[in-house]
């Protein structure tokens, strides 16, 4: 499969991107706090506009690339989750 088939059946609705991002979240803590799922919720919001952005470009070269560059980022709150733990000890 080449990065334009798989960019194409990348779903990037609200719901599927943030469920994603939490799942991240969770891959390392399986609960999530009230403040971690709301941060989960406003990064996803963010992605979500990046989404729709790369949706709007012409060439189809970028388009794919942006998506892939933009799917790459969905663990940052997972990453946050990690260092806030590390902190901790």
């Amino acid at each position: 499969m080449n990065i334009y088939e798989a960019t194409s059946k990348l779903e990037t609705d609200i719901i599927s991107v943030a469920g994603r991002v939490k799942n991240h979240a969770r891959d390392y803590d399986a609960h999530l706090t009230p403040i971690g799922d709301a941060l989960c919720n406003l990064y996803a919001m963010n992605l979500f506009e990046f989404y729709n952005f790369a949706k709007t470009l012409k060439n189809d070269s970028d388009r794919a690339n942006l998506l892939v560059f933009i799917y790459s980022r969905e663990d940052f709150c997972r990453k946050v989750i990690e260092l806030n733990k590390k902190s901790k000890k």
